[in-house]
């Protein structure tokens, strides 16, 4: 298992911490999760990350958006859902931004159940 570089912790607002910290917060649904949603074959999920993945912006990126599809989804469906760039990753610097992207991935995915490509995924 790799070694998790403590500077590298972040809690929900985006502020350094420590792992203890942010293990402790990691367990608390309450702070980690933002949304989870599925829509046919597709699972949107945003949740706080517990670490900062900005690659030492200023503004620290806490939290993201990740658009999958179901492994039993057909090979079609698959091969789809890579041809529009799946898994799809977003990240964001607060809750707020977090929220509102969620939600933005739940219409994409909606956008992507309406046309002919993924038809067979309802």
């Amino acid at each position: 298992m790799e070694a998790i570089d403590a500077r590298a912790c972040s809690d929900p607002e985006g502020r350094r911490t420590d792992a203890d910290e942010r293990d402790r917060l990691c367990v608390d649904p309450h702070a980690r999760w933002v949304g989870y949603s599925v829509r046919g074959v597709f699972r949107v999920s945003t949740a706080w990350t517990g670490g900062d993945a900005s690659g030492g912006d200023p503004v620290p990126l806490v939290y993201e958006t990740l658009v999958t599809v179901a492994p039993a989804a057909s090979p079609q469906v698959l091969a789809a859902a890579v041809g529009h760039g799946l898994p799809y990753s977003v990240r964001y610097p607060d809750r707020t931004s977090a929220v509102i992207g969620h939600d933005r991935a739940i219409g994409m995915v909606v956008d992507w159940l309406e046309s002919a490509r993924f038809t067979a995924a309802r």
